[in-house]
């Protein structure tokens, strides 16, 4: 079992549930990982590209790809603040929008420190 980072109340990454869907396999949890860190960097600057366009429509979605991914990681926080994204976008009120991306790349930010913690431990 890892150690259990908290963002808040929520765990930035859940690796006992983590390893319940790699079913403990130390290599796919790596490729999981990485893929996570490789595809999510670009996701997150096309989300503050809409944020900063007030393009409703592609921060709803793009929050809502990243809540998905997230969750699939087992990365509560990120994912909650992904959804509290997804949810400013369907509001279409411009004034929440920022608070929310500041809010979502803080929480990234932990997590791909936790997920590099992991993957090169030295």
């Amino acid at each position: 079992m890892g150690r259990h980072i908290m963002d808040g109340e929520l765990l930035v990454l859940d690796q006992v549930a983590l390893d319940e869907i790699t079913e403990g396999d130390a290599g796919f949890k790596a490729v999981l990982l990485a893929e996570y860190q490789k595809t999510t960097p670009p996701l997150l600057e096309e989300l503050g590209n809409a944020v900063k366009a007030c393009d409703f429509e592609q921060v709803t979605y793009r929050a809502h790809m990243l809540k998905g991914s997230s969750r699939s990681i087992c990365a509560p926080a990120l994912s909650e603040a992904a959804y509290d994204m997804e949810m400013a976008g369907r509001s279409g009120a411009p004034d929440g929008l920022a608070p929310a991306y500041e809010d979502l790349v803080g929480h990234s930010r932990r997590l791909f420190a936790e997920i590099e913690r992991i993957l090169d431990p030295a």
